[in-house]
């Protein structure tokens, strides 16, 4: 086919799908030929990924025709995958689209397209051709989705492991969950048996201000036993500290008991060895030292009745503590 004619035809085909745009709006779902138009080499993996990606399908049939319009060699292609395709035949044939069928590489597909007959009749050969272009074309469509799309497909493997793993994790948290839940409605069962409805509980209320009022009436008791404690105490302490003063003033006596005997000794000493002397002679002098010996045995009296008086005041005081410490 010449330039002039392929352009004639190009300007036809563009015209006739501008003449049914809104008709092909209507009709025209994306998803019914968007794979086998990818298949037949109509349009690229990407772009049709692309168009499938739109939200709606008005969205997507916009997308597809305005593709299709920016190679109009690959409109009758188009209209031979709507032919194919279920429910768009009579669609197909009101396109009125003329040429030869190309794919998106420019390839001849076959010889053109009849709008006047429902079938073209293809040779063996042409059959086997066209299969084989066909084979060869989604044998490409395949190696470039593993290419591209396999590295994505293996991170969503291997998210979707990752998922399938919180899953069970999440399953068995709930399981603990619910026998965590199962446990507290066993407790809250065990405590309303217990303790009863509203009722019991203010009967419980009562019961514990009667404990409370007797609780402060024991604390005050309590209270007025330690200030008695702590008099005695302070009783006993003062007992203490007077046995402890008498204790020190008898160390005190026995000592000076100590030195009145060693002094009477050496006075006794003294007055035998000068008795003889003394006898014959009238000296004024001599009844000193018997003076002094009577002194020192009137202190000694007092001494012993001090001792004696210090005995008896510590074994009382013994007593008395002793019955301090009982009354604790």
């Amino acid at each position: 086919m010449s330039n002039q004619k392929e352009q004639e035809v190009n300007e036809h085909n563009m015209r006739m799908i501008h003449k049914k745009w809104g008709t092909l709006m209507q009709r025209l779902y994306v998803e019914d030929v968007i794979h086998q138009l990818i298949q037949a080499g109509a349009i690229t993996l990407d772009k049709g990924m692309e168009i499938i990606s739109k939200k709606s399908n008005k969205d997507q049939v916009k997308d597809l025709l305005s593709c299709l319009l920016k190679k109009p060699n690959s409109l009758p292609l188009f209209i031979k995958v709507l032919k194919d395709s279920e429910g768009y035949a009579d669609l197909a044939k009101d396109l009125n689209i003329k040429g030869e069928i190309r794919n998106i590489s420019g390839n001849v597909v076959n010889e053109g397209i009849d709008n006047h007959a429902d079938d073209n009749p293809c040779s063996a050969t042409s059959i086997s051709d066209e299969n084989d272009r066909r084979r060869a074309d989604l044998e490409a469509i395949a190696d470039m989705v593993n290419q591209r799309y396999a590295p994505v497909i293996e991170r969503n493997t291997a998210q979707l492991a990752e998922n399938a793993k919180v899953m069970d994790r999440d399953k068995i948290e709930k399981k603990q969950l619910q026998d965590r839940f199962e446990e507290l409605l066993n407790k809250y069962d065990h405590i309303k048996s217990v303790y009863g409805d509203e009722t019991k509980l203010k009967q419980r209320e009562g019961e514990y201000q009667k404990l409370l009022k007797e609780n402060q009436e024991l604390k005050e008791q309590l209270k007025g036993m330690n200030s008695d404690r702590s008099q005695r105490l302070k009783t006993e302490k003062e007992i203490l500290a007077g046995i402890e003063a008498l204790q020190k003033e008898n160390e005190c006596l026995m000592e000076q008991k100590k030195i009145l005997m060693d002094e009477k000794d050496k006075l006794e000493k003294m007055f035998e060895k000068n008795k003889g002397k003394y006898e014959n002679e009238q000296i004024a002098g001599i009844e000193k030292p018997r003076a002094k010996i009577h002194e020192i045995n009137n202190l000694l009296a007092k001494l012993v009745l001090r001792n004696n008086e210090i005995k008896n005041l510590k074994e009382e005081n013994e007593q008395l503590v002793e019955q301090l410490r009982r009354r604790r």
